[in-house]
């Protein structure tokens, strides 16, 4: 009975095992091996997606597309003596208006339903002089943030041939007043006008500066787009009463508390910037896909109007104070893009950021490229100013190549780049999003090299005026798409376990790129240095002696690999270095 029972048991087994056999076989997925990079003292972890907005039922909408660090505890990060920075606050004065600009839908839907926008109809308004008196606009804001916006009383304190400055009782200064009408005659407006086009309602109307005291609380200036129509377009498209706003003609706002006579440095940058704010808006009102320009990804749109007054007034934005709220910035050690503004509240170090991004394709692209841009968009229409289809169309044939072969990224994140948009009003699907995605992983990486030509040069504005962002010092970090972190690192770093796959790391030695952007998947650790080769080709000749005498006369360069090599006294590369080599090649010494 025993025998019967075995040789059933026996029987279901081998069908067991039959049926076992016949089914498609999956290997075990093996764990993949720690991934260690070596001989770098700090590290940049970029997310190669990007962060999109879109307009669906809830109003505007963030894709984050974040990715996760995975714990850096054990990655060989440093913690101890690694001070992240803050806010450098309200120094220089902020620009624009802490509330946001106005609500984009009913002017897109009424574009959509074939309204039109009344063009260059205005008749040149009547003659003004110096002292003559009018009723305009301005907003005073409350330590919330919030604004009134009322009628004030202004005088005419200068009168030139493209602006009208008013004062209230608050700016009295002609002088000044005068010099502000001069600087924008003469400079900014023709040469903001050569670079970023014209702005709507000019030159047929001046442009009118209103200065006023706006509070302690109030930014250092502004430009409102809800000014810049006319009072048909203010009731037809917002039911507004035209009573109740300025419009039809040019306006915008400096707050008179920052528009002094010792801070003309400061002025000169924000009129440069609040006018191609009003070239941007003009611009947008071209083309009816334009209409839906989202400020809060607002990378592009001040950015350009940092760059307005880097071109006009070269070292100004530098001397104004924006290099330490680049540097100062939390977005460079939190992970958040450097375009993604859905915090809501403005503060300098978006400015900041905006000038050196620029400035850094400035210097890659010529100065040219910003009207190409404009120009680009302005007739393609796209949903915001963050088109990476203008920064494509913008960049000569050659950058745009150098910036493509920059990194190679996961099939999943080339996945991302052309998803199907879920709205009318969506940054996805656009053909070049992956050309700016590395557009930005090699502006982050020039931040820190500062290089003195190539892609990792920034431009002649921030060019060693700016210290790289400062490092992170955490556990761990989730990463927005087009954002990154530094840390410090202790002579190598290992990826963890967790971290996601498609992320890309980039290896720094004193400041040098030493591990170009790689996923953490494709990285082959160097071949181990040999010594005395310091051009890097595989032998010790008397090249390598040469190469390491002309590095010292200042007439070469060592890589970082060559410079490793080179040093074969351990004392740092020296003319000792090279008589080592030579008594090498000559058999003196039998090793290096």
């Amino acid at each position: 009975m025993k025998r019967i029972k075995l040789t059933a048991f026996f029987a279901m087994g081998m069908a067991v095992l039959l049926l076992l056999a016949l089914l498609p076989f999956t290997p075990p997925v093996p764990a993949h091996a720690a991934v260690t990079m070596e001989g770098v003292d700090a590290m940049l972890i970029y997310n190669p997606r990007l962060t999109y907005d879109y307009y669906g039922t809830g109003g505007w909408t963030y894709d984050l597309n974040t990715m996760n660090t995975g714990s850096l505890a054990g990655s060989g990060i440093v913690t101890t003596g690694v001070t992240e920075p803050s806010e450098v606050g309200e120094t220089p004065p902020l620009l624009d208006r802490p509330e946001g600009d106005f609500d984009r839908k009913p002017l897109a839907e009424y574009l959509a339903r074939g309204g039109k926008l009344e063009r260059d109809y205005l008749p040149a308004p009547s003659a003004v002089n110096v002292g003559d008196t009018a009723q305009f606009f301005g907003s005073v804001y409350n330590s919330g943030g919030s604004s009134t916006y009322a009628k004030k009383n202004f005088t005419a304190r200068a009168v030139g041939t493209s602006c009208i400055i008013w004062g209230t009782s608050d700016f009295t200064n002609t002088s000044l007043a005068n010099q502000m009408a001069t600087e924008y005659d003469s400079k900014i407006y023709p040469q903001s006008t050569l670079n970023f086009g014209a702005a709507r309602f000019m030159p047929a109307q001046k442009l009118n500066i209103l200065v006023y005291d706006m509070s302690q609380y109030g930014p250092g200036g502004f430009f409102w787009g809800m000014e810049l129509f006319t009072g048909a377009e203010l009731q037809s498209i917002y039911g507004q009463n035209p009573n109740n706003w300025n419009h039809s003609a040019p306006y915008f706002h400096l707050n008179s508390r920052s528009a002094t006579a010792g801070n003309m440095t400061w002025i000169t940058v924000a009129l440069a910037h609040e006018f191609q704010h009003m070239q941007h808006f003009s611009a947008a009102l071209d083309n009816p896909n334009n209409a839906w320009l989202e400020s809060s990804m607002s990378l592009t749109d001040e950015g350009f109007a940092m760059m307005a007054a880097e071109l006009v007034y070269p070292g100004n934005v530098a001397a104004s104070g924006y290099p330490g709220t680049y540097t100062n910035s939390t977005t460079h050690v939190s992970g958040t893009a450097p375009y993604n503004w859905n915090g809501g509240a403005a503060n300098n170090s978006n400015y900041g950021i905006g000038w050196v991004f620029m400035d850094w394709w400035a210097g890659q692209a010529g100065n040219t490229a910003f009207g190409a841009y404009l120009n680009y968009w302005r007739s393609a229409g796209q949903l915001d100013l963050l088109d990476p289809n203008a920064f494509h169309a913008a960049t000569p044939s050659a950058k745009r190549t150098e910036i493509l072969n920059i990194a190679t990224y996961a099939p999943a994140t080339h996945s991302s780049f052309a998803q199907t948009p879920r709205t009318n009003y969506d940054g996805y699907n656009r053909s070049n999003n992956e050309f700016l995605s590395k557009m930005l992983l090699a502006f982050q990486i020039a931040t820190v090299v500062q290089a003195n030509g190539g892609l990792y040069q920034l431009g002649s504005g921030a060019h060693g005026k700016v210290t790289h962002p400062r490092y992170r010092s955490t556990a761990a970090a989730t990463i927005e798409g087009g954002g990154c972190i530094y840390i410090k690192v202790n002579g190598s770093f290992t990826v963890p376990a967790g971290a996601n796959a498609e992320l890309i790391y980039v290896g720094f030695k004193d400041g040098q790129v030493v591990i170009p952007p790689t996923l953490a998947a494709d990285y082959t650790p160097p071949p181990a240095p040999l010594r005395g080769d310091a051009n890097c080709d595989g032998k010790v000749e008397a090249d390598d002696a040469a190469l390491v005498l002309r590095a010292l006369a200042g007439l070469a360069t060592l890589s970082p690999q060559g410079e490793l090599n080179a040093d074969v006294t351990g004392g740092g590369v020296g003319a000792e270095d090279a008589a080592m080599i030579l008594r090498f090649l000559a058999g003196l010494i039998t090793a290096l």
